[in-house]
């Protein structure tokens, strides 16, 4: 049988509490940020040439799957 302290369940559920609107400010705080930053992107990208748009991208795609490999190969050896 295990014995609760006095108190254990309530500050249980309080930091329980606590945690969630923690989680919830910061999901805030993120949207608040990505919001504007999505139509700042869209008006840059709108404004952009199509060559240079598909070259960002390409070296997006590369830079990420060098970065994976070189994950790999370090955790290999």
């Amino acid at each position: 049988m295990v014995r609760q302290q006095p108190g254990g369940v309530h500050a249980r559920a309080a930091l329980t509490l606590l945690l969630n609107a923690q989680v919830i400010a910061f999901a805030v705080l993120i949207g608040a940020v990505a919001l504007p930053g999505a139509f700042l992107a869209k008006a840059f990208v709108e404004r952009m040439p199509l060559h240079i748009h598909t070259a960002i991208l390409d070296a997006v795609v590369i830079a990420g799957g060098a970065v994976m490999i070189f994950a790999a190969a370090r955790a290999w050896f």
